[in-house]
């Protein structure tokens, strides 16, 4: 995922981009962010993706909106 991550930074870098438009401020917020991104890099247990909690609220969800239409 470090090649990735560093031809992501680069990519980034070298972006001419006006500062007000839209996709200059994603890239400002990723740039800031570049930080806690790498983290993920240093620690082997973290996950770069977060399908893991969001499959498990799904669940809380869809049991809830079937709630909703049952007979009483």
């Amino acid at each position: 995922m470090k090649p990735v991550m560093d031809e992501f930074w680069e990519w980034l870098n070298n972006l001419d981009a006006m500062q007000n438009s839209k996709l200059g401020l994603a890239a400002n917020y990723a740039a800031k962010q570049r930080s806690g991104i790498m983290e993920v890099l240093k620690d082997g247990r973290l996950e770069f993706s977060n399908n893991k909690a969001e499959r498990m609220i799904k669940e809380l969800v869809m049991g809830r909106k079937n709630g909703l239409f049952q007979k009483v």
